[in-house]
């Protein structure tokens, strides 16, 4: 009698993981969806506070799963900060980037909840339109850490984005010294799985 009894308890345990939605939609995520995402935020250069707090904007592609913690993206972002040096003096970004995403995925009833960071590779386009320094561009590495949270195919995602600037010479400020272009960016983006 009781390898039969043992045999329906295995069965019935795992028909019943097999039911839960919770774990069907993490690993449905995990390894079969990719994300588009329109977003838009504040952007700040780090050492050169008097060109002001900018706005950003970006669409973001997430690519489905390479590992069940691991995403390819790239992105499109764009920012926009005044300089300082007169109302028609604007600073005008746009970047593709290239990053690798680590992300943790629990299930949280009917959501699904991922934790991340990530890090990769941009090449900026820089336009002015006083047009000192228009056309050009310099590379950046983005570090990033956020909360994605999606429900059936929606999803909700927060990103806070430290980017490194490898060429700091291509803006000079009032005072005669160059701008750091090494930024960090606030972004809030809606999206959906598919």
């Amino acid at each position: 009698m009781r390898p039969p009894v043992a045999l329906f308890a295995i069965l019935a345990s795992s028909a019943a993981v097999r039911a839960d939605p919770g774990v069907f939609l993490a690993s449905h995520e995990q390894q079969s969806s990719s994300r588009l995402c329109i977003g838009g935020g504040v952007s700040q250069y780090v050492e050169s506070n008097d060109l002001g707090l900018g706005g950003l904007w970006d669409v973001r592609l997430t690519f489905p799963a390479i590992r069940p913690w691991l995403r390819a993206e790239i992105a499109y972002v764009g920012t926009v900060h005044a300089t300082g040096a007169g109302p028609a003096a604007t600073i005008f970004t746009h970047s593709i980037e290239s990053d690798g995403r680590l992300y943790l995925a629990r299930a949280l009833g009917s959501f699904l909840v991922e934790p991340f960071i990530s890090g990769g590779f941009a090449y900026t386009f820089l336009v002015t339109t006083t047009g000192v320094g228009t056309g050009s561009g310099y590379a950046l590495v983005p570090l990033g850490i956020g909360l994605t949270v999606v429900r059936n195919s929606l999803l909700l995602e927060s990103r806070l984005t430290y980017r490194e600037a490898f060429q700091n010479h291509l803006i000079t400020k009032p005072d005669g010294t160059r701008a750091s272009l090494t930024s960090w960016a606030a972004t809030l983006a809606l999206g959906c799985a598919f």
